[in-house]
């Protein structure tokens, strides 16, 4: 079943600071901006859920 997303042009990144964080918010409006800023990249959001795969595990498929 199709997630009607373009999952092949999604990419998932997971990041952290270092060291104490003053202005999380302000830090996470700059990496945005820095990934927004790489020629290719069409839109940058923050999630804290991924959506639903249409994508059939390994073990899934063996067994289809």
């Amino acid at each position: 079943m199709p997630s009607g997303i373009a999952e092949s042009e999604l990419v998932m990144l997971r990041v952290s600071g270092i060291g104490k964080q003053t202005d999380a918010m302000a830090r996470t409006r700059e990496d945005l901006a820095s990934l927004r800023a790489i020629p290719g990249v069409s839109n940058v959001t923050i999630i804290n859920q991924t959506p639903p795969s249409a994508t059939v595990p390994p073990a899934a498929a063996s067994r289809a």
